[in-house]
């Protein structure tokens, strides 16, 4: 997890610099469709089956991954880099929650640790919430929920390598689809070693904390 938390920490650095000259749908959909390719190889390499019987599952976590990602990197885009990355990782207060009306049973202490995190994202937003802020917060609600599914994946059998790459597929398709009707800018030297690093950090990322949210507490 803490190999996780670094590498998305690089991920951000790159998106706040590739945000000068793409938009946000385009670094989602540059981000996951080199991951896509990065984790296929890396699954055949592996010899990892596609196939699944929890697709279900699957497509659920894709999906709500996927609006999670954009939201994060629009942020990214209005908001100083540190309030996007703080807002976002309030992702674990939202997973314990969502941990919570599953039906597991959360101590006195965690549940005074959930309400002192939420009093944090109220004294950072201030009393008076605009619209950046809001989606930022909205990634880490998104993201708690990604994170339960990954949880459920996880406690299904199902391989990370093999979440990681549907939720790569997901991401794909959607940021895809919707620059079907967005402005795509040309892709350089400099821009396109940001959009690489975004997509290198992130995928390693994704599978330190899949299993990380698989295996441990």
């Amino acid at each position: 997890m803490i190999a996780a938390s670094f590498l998305f920490a690089c991920m951000g650095v790159c998106v706040k610099f590739a945000a000068q000259t793409h938009s946000a749908v385009e670094i989602t959909f540059y981000r996951s469709f080199i991951s896509l390719i990065l984790m296929f190889g890396l699954v055949r390499l592996n010899g990892v089956s596609l196939a699944t019987v929890h697709w279900r599952w699957q497509v659920t976590r894709g999906t709500v991954g996927f609006i999670a990602l954009f939201s994060y990197f629009y942020a990214i885009t209005l908001l100083p880099l540190a309030t996007a990355v703080t807002l976002n990782y309030t992702s674990a207060i939202f997973l314990a929650l969502y941990l919570g009306f599953a039906g597991m049973q959360l101590r006195k202490g965690i549940m005074g640790a959930l309400v002192l995190g939420l009093v944090g994202v109220v004294l950072l937003l201030k009393p008076t919430m605009n619209a950046d802020q809001l989606i930022g917060l909205g990634s880490g609600i998104m993201a708690g929920m990604a994170y339960f599914s990954v949880r459920e994946l996880g406690a299904r059998g199902e391989p990370e390598m093999r979440t990681v790459f549907y939720f790569s597929l997901v991401s794909s398709v959607g940021a895809g689809a919707w620059l079907l009707f967005s402005d795509i800018h040309a892709v350089d030297l400099r821009s396109g070693l940001l959009l690489l690093g975004v997509a290198c950090f992130a995928t390693v990322a994704q599978l330190a904390m899949t299993r990380a949210y698989t295996r441990g507490k």
